[in-house]
């Protein structure tokens, strides 16, 4: 079983972290495909920026001229002094510009298709030097068309061969020197966080649902282990404990039957007498065991009556006198009586103080104490037995649990009086609780609400 149990939390480690590990590299995988993405919405708004910049910068006036029907490639460019019939639009710089072509069919098809060539040479021929803050201008509003709200600054790299690796650059077309505009994005971690962030949340939550999971059956499995030893220590001590009386009954049995003991009077009611005791205590016995059920299953029959602490107190004591070694005192308030069950303050009392006989070597001494409150009223019991371990504690009440003892069968029982007890006081709307110190002792204490 241990090894099994091993091998399960071993399984279920190796399940969780496999878990973690893929959730957590989802989660990487999806930050770098968003910075890619981003930096490739970046780069295209910023390749939109510069055309626009360009389209504002740079109006020329072209001039076409054409040697053949068919229009294919622009075969130069050259410069002209500008003429005094020429209008102002016709020229930039002081300088008119007239592009050369092979072939031309000039129309406006022509030369809309044409128009961003022909500013770029433009820009190339006279090397107008990139207004950064107009072009960030531009970068503006190409990103907010994008929904993008981030903010940059543009640096401009000059002879540059190569793009940034990681960045949003883009090389400037109509420099002479080579340049690259590069956008720094000043909140980008930011902005790539809060794109993942429902992502990331449900990973999260993926992974704590998994862990939760994981421990909760860890739990049941612990649980369901240690019922499966309460039940195992159960039927080892219901056997211990119905081999006793069997063996008085089959051996009063075979002497009156056998031997001629039943010829004898005086030993025949004896014999007799303990059979009686010992059926007595097995019907006692299998009566605690139905009612144990009956409890569990709702119905918990409670007959409020007028009771008197003392009368029944005095009562469990001399039930329990028969014993030299056992020394019952009780402190009990002036008047005393409780409007209570008689019967489950009875039973209640007298399965903790023989459980406090049970568990305590050489004189035993308990103290039954009752205080009476406008609220509720209390009792404690109180021994100097060898007490419980705090581990224990928590299991004391939990049906068939016997605090651990080896092999040892030294204390008779079913592991069904505290149960049995803490089912008598739920059934009066009580609660149930205890205090113990090893070699102390322990205390039990119940809490009744006031009934009438």
């Amino acid at each position: 079983m241990k090894k099994r149990m091993r091998f399960v939390w071993l399984l279920a480690i190796v399940t969780i972290t496999g878990i973690i590990v893929f959730q957590v590299y989802w989660v990487y995988n999806s930050y770098k495909t968003e910075e890619r993405n981003f930096y490739s919405s970046v780069t295209f708004s910023l390749e939109r920026s510069i055309s626009a910049y360009m389209s504002k910068e740079i109006k020329p006036q072209i001039i076409f001229k054409a040697d053949s029907s068919s229009l294919s490639e622009i075969s130069g460019i050259v410069r002209m002094p500008r003429e005094n019939n020429s209008s102002p639009e016709s020229y930039v710089g002081g300088q008119g510009i007239v592009v050369k072509f092979p072939a031309s069919q000039k129309n406006s098809q022509n030369v809309s298709q044409m128009k961003l060539g022909d500013i770029t040479l433009m820009a190339q021929n006279f090397g107008k030097p990139l207004k950064i803050k107009m072009l960030s201008s531009f970068l503006q509003q190409e990103l907010k068309k994008d929904n993008m709200a981030i903010s940059f600054n543009l640096v401009l790299l000059k002879k540059q061969k190569m793009l940034p690796v990681n960045k949003a650059a883009v090389f400037v077309s109509f420099s002479k020197d080579s340049e690259v505009v590069v956008a720094n994005i000043t909140n980008e971690s930011q902005y790539l966080l809060l794109r993942i962030l429902v992502p990331a949340l449900i990973s999260l939550l993926l992974i704590f649902l998994s862990a939760a999971s994981l421990y909760y059956m860890g739990i049941i499995i612990r649980r369901q282990m240690k019922l499966d030893s309460m039940k195992n220590d159960f039927f080892s001590n219901i056997a211990h404990e119905l081999r006793t009386p069997i063996s008085i009954l089959k051996s009063t049995h075979e002497a009156l039957y056998k031997f001629g003991e039943s010829s004898d009077p005086e030993i025949t009611s004896r014999y007799l007498e303990i059979n009686t005791a010992i059926l007595d205590k097995l019907d006692s016995n299998v009566d605690r065991i139905l009612d144990i059920t009956r409890y569990e299953h709702g119905v918990k029959p409670v007959n409020i009556e007028r009771v008197d602490l003392l009368l029944l107190i005095n009562k469990i004591i001399a039930e329990f006198s028969v014993h030299d070694h056992i020394s019952i005192q009780y402190n009990l308030p002036l008047n005393a009586y409780v409007n209570t069950d008689m019967y489950i303050i009875h039973t209640v009392l007298t399965n903790l103080v023989d459980n406090a006989i049970k568990y305590t070597e050489g004189q035993v001494k308990i103290n039954i104490i009752a205080a009476l409150t406008d609220h509720h009223w209390k009792l404690e019991v109180k021994d100097n037995g060898q007490g419980i371990d705090e581990e224990y504690l928590p299991y004391i009440f939990d049906k068939f649990y016997r605090v651990p003892s080896g092999n040892i069968h030294d204390v008779k029982g079913y592991g069904l009086g505290l149960n049995y007890v803490k089912e008598l006081v739920a059934a009066l709307n009580g609660k149930i609780d205890v205090k113990s110190s090893k070699g102390i002792g322990t205390t039990f204490i119940l809490k009744f609400p006031i009934y009438g």
